[in-house]
Order: C-alpha cells, then structure tokens, then sequence
C-alpha cells in the first residue's frame, strides 16, 4: 500500500473505505484530493515568496555593509600604507645608527652589527680601557674620551689640557673653562688660579 498526505489528508491506493482511491474511491476522494494540493502548494508558494522577499532584504543589507567595510578598508589602508612606510623610515634610520654605534666592546670589532665592513665615523666603547674609540677608513681605530669622570685625552692627546691664548692671553692650569655667549660676544670664565 502507498500513501500520500496533502493538507493534513491521507490519500491511499487501496480500497480503505475513508482514504482509499481503489474500487470507486477516487470518485469521492479525488477532487478534494486536487483541491487540497492546491491549497497546500499555494501556502507553500506564499512561504516561499516570504523567504524570498526576506531573502532579498539581507542581500541588501550585505551589499550595504560590503560597501560600507570596502569604504573603511580603503581608508584604513591609507593609514596601513603611511604607517608601513613610517616603519621603514625608522628601520633604516635604526639601521643607520646600529651601522654607526657598535656598542660596548672588548676589543676593536673588525665588522659592524649586520656583520658588514665598518663605517667611517663608527665607533664603541672599549669596556677593557673605557675609552670611547672611533672608526676612520684611513687611519683605523682611534682613541676618544675616556668614559672615566673628567677627560684624560683629547684627539688622542693625553696629559694636561692647554689652552694657548685667548684675547693674547695664555690661559694654562687645571680647572673648568666655560665659554658662554651674549650676541657676538664670547665670554670666558674659569676656576683658574693666575693666568
């Protein structure tokens, strides 16, 4: 036996005497079998038109967002691009300066920090001298300014620091010199004893 339920009615092939179709039944049951699948499939077709026009709502919705967040994209990969292009800006001007200060050393470095030949004007603090050393391609490594307090070498130099004149007068001794100016006029001051 087969059977098939349209609006909430079962229809049967056989010759049951309330749902069969067999032996006569079709000419009871048959015309209000049609009539009910048609009631059926226009509620069915109105649900479905429903879904639809519901359906159509959200792709409007979705178009609008997408547009929104294209719009929110463009203008945040501005930003993203001006913001990648500050990063490298400050990369390369970090990797100017790790070129230029080696950093606290023991002894001479023969390459820089990226492993690359030296640069003229590198320099590093020897941590066995304390001695701030500097890089010349001509000349090598040369002594600097002793980080210890006060300056015990000059250019190299060491020993007493020696003014020679200033205004024709020989300025020599132990002390601080200050030079301030006012206008186009330098002024000296120092704690030396005579001059």
């Amino acid at each position: 036996m087969s059977s098939v339920t349209v609006n909430g009615v079962i229809y049967t092939d056989d010759d049951n005497a309330t749902t069969g179709l067999a032996n006569g039944g079709h000419r009871t049951r048959l015309v209000p079998m049609l009539s009910n699948a048609v009631v059926d499939l226009q509620a069915k077709v109105t649900a479905a038109q429903t879904q639809v026009s519901l359906a159509t709502g959200q792709v409007a919705l979705a178009v609008d967002q997408v547009a929104i967040a294209t719009a929110q994209a463009v203008a945040s990969g501005g930003s993203a691009i001006t913001a990648a292009a500050h990063l490298a800006d400050m990369v390369a001007l970090y990797d100017q300066f790790d070129d230029r200060y080696l950093g606290a050393k023991a002894a001479d470095p023969a390459l820089d920090n990226d492993g690359n030949a030296l640069a003229n004007g590198a320099f590093y603090i020897n941590t066995a001298t304390g001695y701030l050393r500097a890089y010349t391609v001509a000349g090598g490594w040369v002594q600097g300014i002793s980080s210890v307090s006060g300056v015990s070498s000059l250019n190299s130099l060491t020993g007493a620091v020696v003014l020679k004149t200033v205004n024709d007068i020989a300025l020599t001794g132990a002390g601080n010199i200050a030079v301030t100016s006012t206008g186009s006029t330098l002024f000296l001051a120092s704690n030396f004893g005579a001059f």
